[in-house]
């Protein structure tokens, strides 16, 4: 894909338009790839085209790209601004799906903040969102986010069933990626039981699992992980 894009973009003449949005998939595929620094640059030179041209869908797909790779590294102030900026121009736009997903980003970053009661407040909202618009994609993001944040919380019995919907609804999706971090949340979820043993089990099948799909872990659940594991 990168290849392709990278074919594209070397045409002559390109109009601003199809330019940015070639630069926004570009950007989509090197975050995705592990290149957050090359994925920032990119996604702002195409956010500047979209913008530019009237392109308001575009620029909120960029603005949320921008905000997943500040999310991952943990700048949280940038990621909270471009979140609710391409939160503000879905809702615009009617894009009711987008609205419930970047809701979604907004309490990942509220639970990098430490803020885990806000962080419940946008889970819950995007999943009655999602439910809203039959989106089984962001129903799952955010049953699967809520499950940890319960989990970490020691709210087991809404962990519990948070993560068995999450794991139902992935199976279902045939998203392995997803049903990997999907079970490292349970894998905190047993710490949260003290069932040690088999908390360890599950983290390590998650590891091996992800080296062989080259899952990167992001922030901030990867240090709600790490923390997990040195219980």
């Amino acid at each position: 894909a990168r290849a392709w894009l990278k074919r594209a973009l070397a045409r002559s003449g390109l109009p601003d338009l199809i330019h940015g949005k070639l630069l926004l998939g570009l950007g989509m595929i090197l975050h995705f790839s592990g290149e957050p620094e090359r994925a920032r640059e990119v996604l702002i030179d195409g956010l500047d085209l979209l913008r530019a041209g009237g392109d308001l869908s575009g620029a909120a797909y960029a603005l949320t790209g921008l905000g997943n790779i500040a999310e991952d590294i943990g700048h949280y102030d940038g990621a909270a601004e471009a979140f609710a900026e391409a939160n503000a121009l879905f809702t615009q736009l009617g894009d009711d799906v987008n609205v419930a997903i970047t809701h979604y980003h907004l309490g990942v970053v509220a639970v990098g903040e430490g803020d885990l009661s806000r962080a419940v407040a946008l889970f819950e909202d995007a999943l009655a969102r999602s439910g809203q618009t039959g989106d089984p994609w962001s129903t799952a993001a955010s049953l699967s986010y809520l499950g940890l944040v319960r989990a970490w919380s020691g709210d087991v019995d809404g962990a519990t069933g948070a993560l068995r919907e999450a794991l139902a609804l992935y199976r279902h999706l045939g998203s392995p990626e997803r049903t990997v971090d999907a079970i490292q949340r349970v894998a905190v979820l047993a710490t949260a039981q003290h069932s040690w043993a088999a908390a360890t089990r599950l983290f390590a099948a998650c590891d091996t699992l992800g080296a062989e799909l080259g899952l990167i872990k992001a922030l901030p659940e990867r240090e709600i992980y790490a923390q997990a594991q040195d219980k």
